[in-house]
C-alpha cells in the first residue's frame, strides 16, 4: 500500500478475501493450539487484573463460541505478499484455530493505533489510511455497506482487540491507555 496508496482500496479488499479463505478453512487441531487456550493463560497471567475482572475475561472467552477454523494469530497486512498473482501469509508463529473474531481483534487492534510514528514504521502508510483499510476490509469482509454498520462490526471485535493489548502488556509493550483499554472491554 505504501508503494502503490493509490490501490489501497484493492488491498485492503483482496486482504478481506484472503482472511475469508483463511477463516473457512478447518485447521487440525492436533497440529495447532487453540486461540481459546492462549488468551485463556494471558488473562491467568496478568497481574494487574483482579480475581473478579479475570473471571469476567475467562467468561468472555467461554462466550465465544468454539470453532476449529484457522486463525493467523498475527494478522495484518504486513502479514500477506503477494507476487502479482498469488498472496503468501508470512510470519505464521502465532498460528492457531478457533473464532475468527480473536484473529479480527488483532487487525482492529492495529488499525487503530493512533500513533502516526509507530504506523508510519510499522506499516509504512499513516494512521488514516490504515483506519480506511479497516472500513473498506469491513465492508468485503462482512459486507458492510455504511457507517453505521461499520460501528457495529467495531463494537463485536473491540473486546477481541483487548486481548492483544494484553499480550502486547504481557510482553512488555505497554502504552498508558492499554490496561484501560482491557478492563473497558473485556472485564466488564
Amino acid at each position: 500500500i505504501s508503494n502503490n496508496p493509490e490501490k489501497l482500496e484493492f488491498y485492503a479488499r483482496e486482504f478481506a478475501k484472503e482472511c475469508k479463505k483463511l477463516h473457512n478453512t478447518p485447521c487440525r487441531k492436533q497440529n495447532f493450539p487453540s486461540i481459546k487456550k492462549k488468551f485463556h493463560h494471558l488473562v491467568t497471567d496478568a497481574t494487574f487484573l483482579t480475581k473478579e475482572e479475570k473471571s469476567k475475561a475467562h467468561n468472555f472467552i467461554l462466550s465465544t463460541p468454539d470453532a476449529i477454523t484457522c486463525c493467523h494469530g498475527d494478522i495484518h497486512i504486513g502479514n500477506i505478499i503477494t507476487d502479482g498473482e498469488k498472496n503468501y501469509w508470512i510470519d505464521l508463529a502465532d498460528f492457531a484455530y478457533g473464532d475468527p473474531k480473536f484473529d479480527l481483534g488483532m487487525f482492529w487492534f492495529v488499525t487503530h493505533i493512533d500513533d502516526e510514528k509507530l504506523t508510519q514504521k510499522l506499516y509504512h502508510i499513516s494512521c488514516a489510511q490504515m483506519l480506511r483499510v479497516w472500513e473498506i476490509f469491513v465492508m468485503e469482509y462482512y459486507g458492510a455497506h455504511n457507517e453505521a454498520e461499520i460501528h457495529e462490526i467495531d463494537k463485536i471485535i473491540k473486546p477481541y482487540a483487548a486481548f492483544y493489548f494484553l499480550l502486547f502488556i504481557q510482553r512488555g509493550t505497554e502504552e498508558p491507555f492499554m490496561r484501560d483499554f482491557v478492563k473497558e472491554n473485556i472485564c466488564r
